[in-house]
Order: structure tokens, then sequence, then C-alpha cells
């Protein structure tokens, strides 16, 4: 999805929009950890579970607004 519009209502319930650029659907792979014994751990415990990344303008600037926008997403 691109240029797409969520429409919720923000902390004064009024009506506010929150501008999508893009939604991506994509999968895990693992997650690298170098701090540890000066090695690499790699964890694989979410690998290859699907992921959502929403790209927005940045039109939100509270962060409750930002929990009611997701909310309602």
């Amino acid at each position: 999805m691109k240029n797409g519009i969520l429409q919720y209502f923000n902390k004064h319930n009024q009506l506010d929009e929150l501008q999508i650029t893009q939604i991506q659907l994509e999968q895990d792979s693992a997650k690298s950890n170098h701090e540890l014994w000066n090695c690499t751990l790699v964890d694989y415990n979410w690998s290859g579970c699907p992921l959502i990344e929403i790209v927005t303008e940045p039109t939100i600037h509270d962060p409750t607004n930002g929990w009611l926008a997701i909310k309602e997403l």
C-alpha cells in the first residue's frame, strides 16, 4: 500500500488523520547480539515471523495521539 490515510480520534476526541507513506510486509530473520563474551550470538526464536512495517509522515507530535492512531489501525 502507498499513500493512504488513517483517520483516528485524537486525545481531544477530534477526528485527525495520519498520512501513511507505505506499508510493507517483511520477514524477520534473526537477532544478533554482539555485546557478550567478545563474540556474536544469534537468536533465531523469531526467525520467519511476518512483520509489518508502516512508514508515516511526521504528523504525530504527541505520544498519546500516536498510541490512539495505532490502536485505530
